[in-house]
């Protein structure tokens, strides 16, 4: 298959500035890296918080930090957070934060305040750095990066806020020793957060998440779905609450609702 040249990309600008789709080049995958078709990439409250100037980023950029998506292109070796290998065709979600592992805040347990933190969703879009975000027809998935590969019988809906929504809640319940018997059993060569991160799916694995009310975090799960359509340029909501919709769709952002 012909090596992908070009993809899609809605391009944020600033604060209250419309979203414009436009063709990026495709990023140069170096050794380590990949690049991945995104299927569908949820809505955090960070990036309501940043289109509406609450917080300030780095532009241009993609936002979006809870995709899942498929593998397309890899180059070299690529492995998930349990060591198997990971291949073109994956169905995959990763961490929101890409960190060094040999700082000091890595040594000891604290990846997320690492010296040269990256983070999905927050990064500029460079020549040397491909879209990092979700609202993308495809993510450059950078060295480093904690990945789970995600269960067929997973939905999208569900997987997509396994990097940071439902990370955080399994974060709550590692911390309070609650639910378990739901979670994989811990490995000693996983960090944290990667701990957080395969947890994540495990939780959207149980019954327990079908019945939770997921819209609730951060627009994540069945909540908050958008997908960049390659054809058309457009974002379209996929089964999103109407409420998230209007909000998604505004340039005037009702602070209270967030």
């Amino acid at each position: 298959m012909p090596r992908l040249t070009m993809i899609k990309a809605a391009i944020f600008d600033g604060p209250d500035q419309p979203l414009r789709v436009e063709r990026v080049s495709a990023p140069a995958i170096k050794r380590g890296e990949a690049l991945v078709r995104v299927s569908l990439c949820t809505v955090c409250g960070s990036d309501l918080h940043t289109f509406s100037g609450r917080r300030r980023e780095r532009t241009p950029c993609v936002l979006g930090h809870e995709p899942v998506g498929v593998v397309e292109e890899i180059n070299g070796d690529l492995f998930d957070v349990s060591g198997a290998p990971v291949r073109a065709g994956d169905r995959v979600v990763w961490a929101v934060a890409v960190s060094c592992g040999a700082c000091f805040f890595c040594r000891r347990g604290l990846p997320q305040k690492c010296d040269s933190l990256r983070k999905y969703g927050h990064e500029a879009v460079t020549p040397q750095c491909g879209p990092v975000g979700g609202l993308a027809t495809h993510c450059h998935l950078l060295r480093g990066t904690a990945i789970v590969r995600v269960p067929a019988d997973l939905p999208d809906a569900v997987a997509a806020p396994a990097g940071c929504a439902t990370a955080t809640v399994a974060a709550v319940l590692r911390a309070g020793g609650l639910a378990e018997e739901k979670q994989p059993t811990p490995s000693p060569s996983l960090k944290g957060g990667e701990q957080d991160l395969r947890n994540s799916i495990a939780f959207g694995e149980s019954k327990e998440a079908d019945r939770a009310a997921t819209p609730s975090l951060q627009g994540g799960g069945r909540g908050g779905g958008l997908s960049l359509l390659p054809r058309r340029g457009r974002l379209r909501p996929r089964d999103a609450r109407p409420d998230r919709v209007r909000v998604a769709r505004s340039t005037r952002r009702d602070r209270r609702r967030l």
